[in-house]
């Protein structure tokens, strides 16, 4: 099962150590298999087994143990002494096996044998009692704490596997399983995979975090990028209002100032006899230059506040109003607030109060006028007049201009509404 799970890990995840701790888990199987098949039979293959077999198999293992802990735990970049630790105990275990191998197959001196089996195991048991003593120093590393627990299970059992093979003769009173070394070398070696697994997936948890935070991390810079991005787009749309602002107050407008200064000359030099058509022209020199001047103040980026907007309101209706019948008023907050009002929203809430208070001078027959300004969560612009109110039944000479506002008003994701009440109210609205 162990096997499997670890090749299912590589498949899944291209892990490449997981194919080394399945070599591990394989060559360890296949030794307590056989041990498990030959013990207690006088066999060829029993003799094979027992004299130079499961040395080899376990040395095997053990080695793609090392090589999957080295990779396992980085130890190259995290725990350089893990590192040499594990590399020196693999070219141990390889010069065991070589020595093993020939005072096997190329002499008779067994003892030799022996004790070359007796030392490895000896070093192996050092060898984890060092990692103990190392891992212990970095006991606040919580997959080194699991493999701590494991490694120490792993000794403790071991070491009693051994004491039952020197002291066979004792361990063999003991009945049932309890009397085997292999019992408690395989126990080891269970307790030692319980908390490799818990390793495991405190592992794979962290890295799951790990790759999550990278990709919030990914997501955050490409938002900041776009934003970034747009801020870019932004302030060349504002250095552009800002250039074509300044080009149509300088060329264009000196054009209409010089038309009209021009008619009145005309006008002045003509005096009685002065043609209709001057007349005309001096009007819509003005009218013109005053359209230009709004646009241009709409264009103005040097404009996008509420404070500005209002200002221009307030100028423009005292000024439109200033040679006729109607006597206009202006309700305004005494502190307005720093809020930023994009071009759009500014020349959009203007030219549908501009279009309100033309329909209010040709068509009201007002004598009072009313502007009232409201700022809380929303802008609100009512407009009150003491005329004759309109015929919502009949409103096709108001039908384009009022059509217009509401249109305007819906662009920029505000609201228009008009009334009768001892006159008309005319109410423009628009959340801040």
């Amino acid at each position: 099962m162990m096997i499997l799970f670890s090749v299912a890990n590589f498949l899944q995840g291209a892990n490449r150590e997981f194919l080394y701790y399945s070599a591990y888990a394989l060559f360890l199987g296949v030794m307590l298999l056989t041990k498990a098949i030959y013990n207690f039979r006088i066999t060829t293959a029993s003799f094979f087994l027992e004299s130079y077999l499961d040395f080899i198999l376990m040395n095997i293992g053990i080695i793609f143990y090392m090589v999957f802990m080295k990779i396992f735990l980085e130890t190259k970049s995290k725990y350089p002494f893990l590192y040499k630790l594990y590399t020196s105990g693999i070219v141990f275990l390889l010069a065991a096996m070589l020595a093993y191998t020939y005072s096997h197959y190329f002499t008779n001196n067994y003892v030799f044998q022996n004790l070359i089996e007796t030392i490895t195991k000896l070093l192996l048991l050092l060898m984890i009692i060092i990692f103990l003593v190392y891992s212990f120093k970095f006991w606040k590393d919580k997959l080194l704490r699991y493999l701590f627990w494991g490694n120490l299970c792993l000794l403790l059992f071991s070491i009693l596997s051994f004491a039952a093979v020197l002291m066979g003769s004792f361990f063999r009173d003991i009945s049932g399983i309890f009397g085997s070394s292999l019992f408690y070398y395989e126990l080891g070696l269970f307790l030692e995979l319980v908390f490799f697994l818990t390793a495991l997936n405190h592992k794979n948890n962290k890295r799951i975090i790990e790759q999550t935070k990278e990709r919030e991390s990914l997501k955050a810079q490409n938002k900041l990028q776009e934003y970034e991005k747009e801020i870019a787009v932004y302030k060349a749309q504002q250095e552009e209002r800002q250039r074509i602002s300044v080009d149509m107050h300088d060329e264009l407008g000196s054009g209409m100032t010089a038309i009209r200064l021009m008619s009145e000359i005309a006008r002045n030099k003509m005096k009685e006899n002065t043609p209709v058509e001057i007349d005309k022209i001096s009007s819509s020199a003005d009218d013109v230059l005053n359209k230009m001047n709004a646009i241009i103040w709409s264009m103005d980026s040097g404009n996008d506040t509420l404070d500005n907007l209002i200002s221009y309101i307030r100028a423009y209706s005292i000024d439109y109003f200033e040679n006729t019948n109607v006597h206009c008023e202006l309700d305004i907050p005494l502190t307005i607030p720093a809020t930023e009002i994009t071009g759009d929203k500014r020349r959009n809430i203007f030219l549908s109060l501009k279009e309100t208070l033309n329909n209010v001078l040709k068509h009201s027959d007002a004598s009072e006028l009313s502007i009232t300004i409201e700022i809380n969560n929303n802008l609100k612009i009512q407009v009150s007049d003491n005329g004759k109110g309109i015929d919502k039944e009949n409103i096709r000479r108001f039908g384009n201009g009022l059509k217009n506002i509401a249109k305007r008003m819906e662009i920029i994701g505000g609201t228009f509404k008009i009334e009768n009440n001892n006159g008309t109210i005319t109410t423009l609205e628009l959340p801040l």
